[in-house]
C-alpha cells in the first residue's frame, strides 16, 4: 500500500537513495574491511613488536642477572683475594719488623761495644798524648837549655873572636907600619 501512495518519481528517488545507501554501505563495508585489515596488521605489528620487546626485556633481565651474579662473584673473589693478600702482607710485615728489631738490637749492642772500645782506645791515646806532650816539653826544655848554653858559648866565642880579630887587625896595622907583611 505504500507503493500506491508514492509517485514514480518518488520511487525513483527512493531507489536512487537506496542505491546510494547500498553503494555507501558497500564502500563502508570495503572501508571497514580495509580498516579491519589495517587494524589487524597494526595489532599483529604491535604484538610482534611487544613480543620482540618482551624477548629483549627478558634477555636484558637475564643479562642483568648474569652481570649481577658475575659482579657479586667478582666482588667476593676480590674481597677474598684482598683479605688473603692483606694477611700475607701482615705476616710479611711482622716478619720484617721482627728482623728489623733484632737487627736494631744487634746494632745497638755492636754500637755500645764499639763505643766502649773507642773510649778505651781514646783513653790510651790520650794517655800516650799526655806522655808524648810531657816528653816533648821535656825535650823542648832540654833543647832550649842546650841552645841557651850553646848561644852563650857562641857569644863568648864571638866575643873572644872579636877581641882576637881586633888584636890581629891591630897587629897587622903595626906590621904594616913596620913594613913586615903578614904573609
Amino acid at each position: 500500500m505504500e507503493k500506491l501512495l508514492t509517485t514514480r518519481e518518488e520511487e525513483e528517488e527512493r531507489k536512487e537513495y537506496i542505491q546510494q545507501i547500498v553503494q555507501r554501505e558497500a564502500k563502508a563495508a570495503v572501508e571497514v574491511a580495509r580498516l579491519e585489515q589495517l587494524l589487524h596488521q597494526a595489532t599483529e605489528e604491535r604484538e610482534a613488536d611487544l613480543s620482540k620487546r618482551n624477548v629483549e626485556i627478558k634477555k636484558l633481565k637475564s643479562d642483568l642477572s648474569q652481570l649481577q651474579k658475575s659482579s657479586n662473584e667478582t666482588n667476593k673473589r676480590i674481597k677474598t683475594d684482598s683479605m688473603k693478600q692483606e694477611l700475607t702482607d701482615t705476616k710479611t710485615s711482622e716478619g720484617k719488623c721482627d728482623r728489623l728489631h733484632q737487627s736494631i738490637t744487634q746494632l745497638r749492642t755492636q754500637l755500645a761495644q764499639a763505643v766502649a772500645e773507642h773510649r778505651q782506645s781514646e783513653q790510651v791515646l790520650r794517655s800516650r798524648k799526655i806522655k808524648t806532650e810531657s816528653a816533648l816539653e821535656t825535650w823542648i826544655a832540654k833543647y832550649d837549655t842546650d841552645m841557651g848554653e850553646r848561644q852563650e858559648e857562641l857569644e863568648q866565642i864571638e866575643a873572644v873572636y872579636k877581641v882576637e880579630k881586633q888584636q890581629l887587625e891591630d897587629l897587622e896595622e903595626r906590621f904594616a907600619l913596620l913594613g913586615i907583611s903578614s904573609r
